[in-house]
């Protein structure tokens, strides 16, 4: 059984989804993680692209149900202790999911971790982390949510913990 599922959701954007599952692959503790990939109701199947390239991935297709629908169904499918979830445009460093297993590890009450974000590519925030706009979120400068998805590693029994 796998340590950590690492669930990667998409909707018709194949531009970074190479990228984004190399990056998972490239993880210091990739022998640990399995990927799985919910293609959200996409007009040419994700896996048709895909699928021989990346061997290793479990590819789920369903109705086009929404991004959140679509983080459930891996959810649902995932096997690992820990689960994160990895938009198909945004990448993770090679650390990223060792670092934040070892705190839970450490730390295991917690259930949860999160990390910093740094945005790339070619628009005005470019270079910038999350942490570091902190303070503009709080001044209601930003309507978007503070900390995305794929900043976060969490153990699989703290949600139902939490509630």
């Amino acid at each position: 059984m796998p340590r950590i599922s690492a669930i990667v959701t998409i909707y018709n954007r194949l531009t970074y989804l190479g990228e984004a599952i190399d990056s998972i692959l490239s993880q210091s503790r990739a022998s640990d993680v399995e990927i799985i990939v919910v293609d959200d109701g996409s007009t040419t199947p994700v896996q048709v692209r895909y699928g021989d390239r990346y061997p290793g991935v479990r590819w789920i297709r369903q109705g086009n149900l929404g991004v959140c629908a679509a983080r459930q169904v891996g959810t649902d499918a995932a096997r690992g202790e820990y689960l994160c979830y990895l938009d198909d445009d945004d990448l993770w460093t090679s650390d990223k999911l060792d670092l934040q297993w070892r705190f839970l590890e450490g730390y295991g009450e917690a259930g949860l971790v999160c990390s910093d974000a740094r945005t790339f590519g070619e628009g005005r925030d470019a270079g910038q982390t999350v942490f570091s706009r902190y303070h503009e979120f709080r001044q209601g400068k930003h309507e978007k949510v503070l900390a995305k998805p794929p900043v976060y590693l969490f153990e699989r029994g703290a949600l139902a913990r939490a509630f």
